[in-house]
This record gives C-alpha cells, sequence and structure tokens, in this order.
C-alpha cells in the first residue's frame, strides 16, 4: 500500500512540474527591436543586443520595468508568478493595462504573435511590438 501511495504521489510530482511552460531560448547571437505603443504613437523604441540562450523575457526585464499579473490578476513588478499558459504582461515601460478592459497586445514584426512573451524566441534583427488595447464592449 505505500509503495502505490508513493507511486501514485511521485508522479503526480512530475505530471505537475510539467505545467509551467520553460521559456524559450535564442538559438543564436543577434539583437532585436522592441517597440512601446499607446495605441495611436509609438512611444518607445529599444535596440538590444542578446546572445545564445537569452530568454525574450529576461530580455524585456533587463531594459523595462515589468508588471506582469499575479495569481490574483493585480500588477506585480516581480513576475514570480506563471500560470498555465505562461506569464501575463500587464504593464511594460510607460505602458500599464492596470484598467479594467485594457491589454496589451504582442506583435511579431507587424504581425499578431500566437505565443506569449515566455513561449516566443528572440530572433534576429525581428520587431517585437507592445500595444496598449481595448477590449470591444459588445
Amino acid at each position: 500500500m505505500k509503495k502505490t501511495v508513493l507511486g501514485f504521489l511521485l508522479i503526480l510530482l512530475f505530471s505537475l512540474m510539467g505545467c509551467t511552460p520553460e521559456r524559450s531560448k535564442a538559438v543564436e547571437d543577434g539583437s532585436l527591436i522592441i517597440e512601446l505603443s499607446d495605441g495611436t504613437s509609438i512611444v518607445e523604441t529599444k535596440t538590444i543586443a542578446f546572445d545564445k540562450g537569452d530568454t525574450l523575457f529576461d530580455l524585456l526585464a533587463d531594459h523595462f520595468t515589468l508588471y506582469c499579473a499575479d495569481e490574483a490578476g493585480e500588477p506585480d513588478d516581480t513576475c514570480s508568478y506563471v500560470g498555465p499558459y505562461g506569464t501575463y504582461l500587464v504593464g511594460i515601460g510607460s505602458l500599464t493595462a492596470f484598467d479594467s478592459g485594457e491589454f496589451i497586445a504582442f506583435y511579431i514584426d507587424d504581425v499578431s504573435s500566437m505565443y506569449g512573451i515566455d513561449m516566443t524566441l528572440p530572433e534576429n534583427g525581428k520587431t517585437y511590438r507592445f500595444v496598449l488595447e481595448s477590449y470591444v464592449a459588445s
């Protein structure tokens, strides 16, 4: 009985370890551009050099103040909470989506990203744009 319970607990532990996504790492050295937009104009642009193994999250955290949603959905500047779908960015630099109905959209070379910042590779020559947007009320 003890072996069965211990086995079940080990299986549960290993399955829960896989719930937090690992951040994607650059496969080569390069540089990228980060643009912040308030929805009508670009408010800040930075060109950032990166090394193989760097993550987009770490590059952003090194060059901007970041706020991520904590477990309760409140802004947290430690960005320590990683939900089942990754880190939910609610503020970067001067852009903050703390008000109800606002969010920060993420674009790569003017195309809406299919993935969040955790699962996005830093790629040489790409432009990563963060845009403050509002939900459409229905």
